[in-house]
């Protein structure tokens, strides 16, 4: 299921970002039953989605159904391509850009401010 690993993936993300960024909120946020809601719901989303997708543009011909998708007008199948792309693709990409470019500048943030709680030299230079 590639909608329920996209899912997973954001929901990931976010906890990372929650930890690194917001370290004191991620105390009060990320309790046991936050995480298990959201691997909860990267299972069930994907399967109430595809489920409604189904079941909306199923067809059948004497009494079978196809195995593929069809929809009813081709308006409808541009607004729900246009809506995947959107939602699994630019919105996926747009949280990862966001969330870790985030991290990195905390990151580098904490990085410049143990670099100044060294000395003026290393520790080898004096010997």
């Amino acid at each position: 299921m590639v909608l329920g690993s996209a899912i997973n993936l954001i929901s990931i993300t976010i906890e990372r970002y929650i930890k690194v960024v917001h370290p004191n909120r991620s105390k009060k946020v990320l309790r046991k039953w936050v995480i298990w809601s959201a691997a909860a719901f990267a299972w069930i989303a994907p399967i109430a989605y595809k489920t409604a997708l189904v079941i909306s543009s199923s067809h059948f011909i004497d009494g079978v159904c196809l195995h593929y998708v069809v929809f009813k007008s081709e308006t409808a199948a541009l607004v729900h391509g246009l809506w995947n792309f959107g939602s699994f693709i630019v919105f996926v990409i747009c949280v990862f850009v966001f969330c870790y470019g985030k991290i990195l500048v905390v990151i580098r943030r904490q990085a410049c401010v143990m670099a100044g709680h060294s000395g003026p030299g290393s520790s080898t230079s004096q010997t």
